[in-house]
């Protein structure tokens, strides 16, 4: 019963996301046609050399719809041109997101802001991907709010202590120590992470939907859920979400 009401509602989530309308135009394009790459989409941080790499082009995404649609948008564009790696160029949003509750679940029924997303797509080397790497966050934790200015204040507990979330705001907490995490109080969900020798961060919020596991596929619909998000597009929304300090 349980599994019938997990794929009926990410069945009736996907409807959703999908019946976002996204404008995809390229800015500038590569008039080169590459091989289609694995199913990469690597951040790039601002500190990566680029010099040797394949530009594909600039691609903007805007519409009335949410970051990962505008995002999922423009990866399908960039990935048929061989792309696999982007970087954050600008973002801009006009307007409120207006919010749909189900079940304790926050998710958009209509995205009346008209959004927009340009970032630099790239081909890469492995080379070119070890390095990306260096300049990423190591052991570090990443909490996001929910993904409206509109929506409430979340509270988890970090190591015990009551710690709030606010919506459109992200809060960056490191991982020097045994760590744990509750949401939900005692019939919630806790996570005990540990910083480990290759520095890996994790990237988590609360709500189930917006920034979260679509990239991940571990939708969860349980109020106490803690979810583990992509890091790339985690590392994107750095660039869209306010940082709270």
């Amino acid at each position: 019963m349980k599994t019938k009401a997990i794929l009926l509602f990410s069945t009736l989530f996907v409807n959703f996301l999908f019946s976002q309308k996204v404008n995809v135009e390229f800015i500038t394009k590569t008039d080169s046609i590459y091989k289609k790459e694995k199913r990469d989409f690597i951040y790039l941080n601002e500190k990566t050399d680029l010099s040797a790499a394949k530009i594909i082009g600039k691609i903007k995404a805007n519409g009335k719809a949410d970051w990962y649609m505008l995002f999922y948008s423009i990866m399908t564009k960039a990935q048929k041109l061989g792309a696999n790696a982007f970087k954050y160029s600008s973002s801009s949003e006009k307007g409120d997101i207006s919010e749909l509750i189900i079940d304790n679940y926050l998710i958009s029924e209509e995205i009346k802001a008209d959004n927009e997303l340009i970032i630099d797509t790239y081909l890469i080397s492995e080379e070119i991907k070890a390095d990306n790497k260096e300049f990423l966050p190591k052991n570090k934790i990443y909490f996001f709010g929910r993904h409206n200015k509109k929506g409430t204040t979340e509270e988890f507990k970090l190591n015990g202590k009551k710690t709030p979330l606010k919506a459109f705001h992200y809060a960056v907490y490191n991982l020097d120590k045994d760590t744990q995490i509750n949401k939900g109080g005692f019939l919630g969900t806790t996570l005990n992470i540990s910083p480990n020798p290759s520095g890996r961060s994790y990237y988590m919020n609360f709500s189930g939907f917006g920034p979260s596991a679509v990239m991940t596929g571990s939708l969860s619909f349980t109020a106490g859920n803690i979810i583990q998000m992509d890091e790339n597009y985690s590392l994107l929304l750095t660039h869209i979400y306010q940082l709270q300090e």
